[in-house]
Parts: structure tokens; C-alpha cells; sequence
């Protein structure tokens, strides 16, 4: 009897291989789009208007590579043609959820910007599931479900850049309903996105430390889960503020707070940035320009606390004598 177990696995190791590479490859001739928008003076944005360029420089490279890419592939081969889908959109939407954070500084407009291109994003990458096929078929469920994971996660992000310092309740529970943690890592990296966020005075910093604090000392500690992993870089040596022992002592989770106070929150956060999972969904920039802020501007002065720093000294959970030791 003849078996060719081996060979079948041999031509899929192959086969991924090829899909990894594809992958991989158009990645890097959409990187230039994604530059253009690490450039962009995303803090003096003034108002919300169609898809920026960078966007459409995405669209006009996928539009061509990912043609022959199809062209590439028999019909009776689909299957790898939807795999190298799936891949490319998990791929490359994780890369550009990290991009985000070269654009800082990011007003609340600028957010709001980002919002209206990422949706435009998504539709892009839809319509991707059927260039070139000979006869379009419905969008499977499960790369929406790809996408709309990647998405949410990018959307959760840019809802906390938009939300104004002041109150610093809104802020931090903003950030805690979204992403169900408080890890003080995250929050002071997504804060220092903001436009002013790495300069704040010292009354604004006392403000938040104060919230942060009181949201993380009321928790159930009974009902504790472990702090997500919110993909969100963390960068600098084993001496930073970030990858100190001691910053990593901070890093307790929690799960949420009082539900009536949550689902208050939730449904203050959907008013604010409204969310459609469906895949023709779409968002006006009439409909964010209704929540723009008026953004500060950054401030620096010599001498002034940073606000990493300072969070870090507020939120000594173990004591000033501990930490002295």
C-alpha cells in the first residue's frame, strides 16, 4: 500500500511557506503608506474630513498586487487564495495598530481622523476577498470575524485618544470599560499619544493619578483576571520608568467596577464613538465632528515631573517605605 502522508504534509509546509512570503511581501511595498501617516502632523488637525492620502495609497498598491496575486492562484485552488487573505489582514492590521503609535503626538480630532481611515481600511479589506474573481461571492464569516477582531482592537485605542482630559473620569473609564485593565504601563503609554499628554501640568497629572488610583482601589479584588494583553509596545531599557522591577510590580489586573457604573460608561462610550460590526458599515465625518474637542498643546517646561514619573510615584502600591528599600 502506497502512502503519501509524508508527501501531503511536505507540499502544506510548502504551500504555508509560499502564503507567509506573499504576506510578508506586499507588507513591505505598503510600508511607504504607512510612513506617510507616521509624518503626518496628526496633532494640528483642525477638522475631520474624506479618507487621507495614506489610505488611498494602500488601496491603489493592494488593488494591483493582490490582483495578481489572485491571478496567481487556479480557481480550483481558492482555498489558498482565502488563506493568504485571512493571514494578510491579521498580519497587517496588527502592524498597523502598532503604527499608531509613531504618529504621536495625536489630538482628539486627529483620533477621530484615524477612526474614519480605519473604517475606510476595513471596507478596502473586504473588497479585497473578491478582486479579481470571476464570480464575487459573499464575504466569509470567518474572515469578517479576522477583521472585526483586528478592528475592534484599533478602534478601543483611538476612542481613548479621543476623549478630552477633562473629566479625568471619563478618560480613565473610558480606558478601563474598553480595555478591562489597569495596567499603568498601558494607560500612560496610550496617554502620552495624546496631544499634551507628554507635558501635563502637575495639577492635570494629580487628576488622573487620583481617578486611576480610587478606580483601581475599589475593584472586587475577588473577581480578579489576568491584565489582557493589549498588544501595545513598551519600549526603553531594563533602567526606564517602563522596564524597571518596580514598574512591573505596578502591573496588577483587574476585571471591572461597579456594573451599574459600567454599563453607564459603555453606553456613554457608544454615544461618543458609535461601532457597527457589519460588514457595509460605515461612518460619517458629520458624525464625529459632533464630539471634536478643542486639543490643548503640548507643554514642557524645564523641571516639570514627567507624567510617566509621576504616575509611577503616585501609584506606589507598596509603599514609600517599600520602595526605598
Amino acid at each position: 500500500m502506497v502512502n503519501f502522508t509524508a508527501e501531503n504534509d511536505i507540499f502544506l509546509n510548502v504551500a504555508g511557506l509560499a502564503v507567509k512570503s506573499l504576506v510578508k511581501g506586499i507588507e513591505n511595498c505598503v510600508e511607504s503608506s504607512l510612513v506617510t501617516a507616521s509624518r503626518k502632523n496628526w496633532g494640528n488637525i483642525q477638522s475631520v474630513g474624506d479618507q487621507s492620502d495614506y489610505i488611498s495609497m494602500i488601496a491603489s498598491t493592494l488593488s494591483s498586487l493582490i490582483l495578481n496575486v489572485r491571478m496567481s492562484i487556479p480557481e480550483s485552488s481558492s482555498k489558498y487564495f482565502r488563506t493568504f487573505c485571512d493571514k494578510f489582514a491579521e498580519s497587517f492590521l496588527a502592524r498597523y495598530h502598532g503604527n499608531i503609535f509613531k504618529c504621536k503626538p495625536i489630538s482628539e480630532v486627529g483620533a477621530e481622523q484615524m477612526l474614519l481611515d480605519t473604517h475606510a481600511l476595513k471596507t478596502i479589506l473586504i473588497q479585497m476577498i473578491n478582486v479579481g474573481a470571476q464570480s464575487p461571492t459573499p464575504v466569509p464569516q470567518m474572515y469578517i470575524k479576522v477583521l472585526n477582531k483586528a478592528i475592534t482592537k484599533i478602534e478601543q485605542l483611538l476612542k481613548v485618544i479621543m476623549n478630552p482630559f477633562e473629566p479625568p473620569e471619563q478618560l480613565v473609564d473610558t480606558y478601563m470599560v474598553l480595555f478591562n485593565d489597569s495596567n499603568l504601563a498601558n494607560f500612560v503609554k496610550i496617554i502620552e499619544l495624546k496631544v499634551g499628554g507628554g507635558g501635563l501640568k502637575r495639577v492635570e497629572q494629580q487628576a488622573l493619578a487620583d481617578v486611576f488610583q480610587s478606580r483601581r482601589t475599589t475593584l472586587n479584588s475577588s473577581e480578579i483576571n489576568p491584565s489582557p494583553n493589549l498588544g501595545i509596545p513598551i519600549t526603553g531599557s531594563t533602567n526606564s520608568v517602563f522596564g524597571s522591577p518596580f514598574m512591573q510590580r505596578l502591573q496588577t489586573p483587574f476585571n471591572s467596577f461597579n456594573s451599574e457604573e459600567n454599563q453607564k460608561n459603555v453606553a456613554l462610550i457608544n454615544v461618543i464613538s458609535p461601532t457597527n460590526s457589519d460588514s457595509n458599515s460605515s461612518i460619517s465625518s458629520q458624525s464625529l465632528q459632533a464630539i471634536v474637542q478643542n486639543p490643548g498643546q503640548p507643554v514642557q517646561s524645564k523641571g516639570k515631573e514627567d507624567f510617566s514619573s509621576f504616575m509611577l510615584r503616585k501609584m506606589n502600591l507598596g509603599g514609600k517605605g517599600q520602595e526605598n528599600k
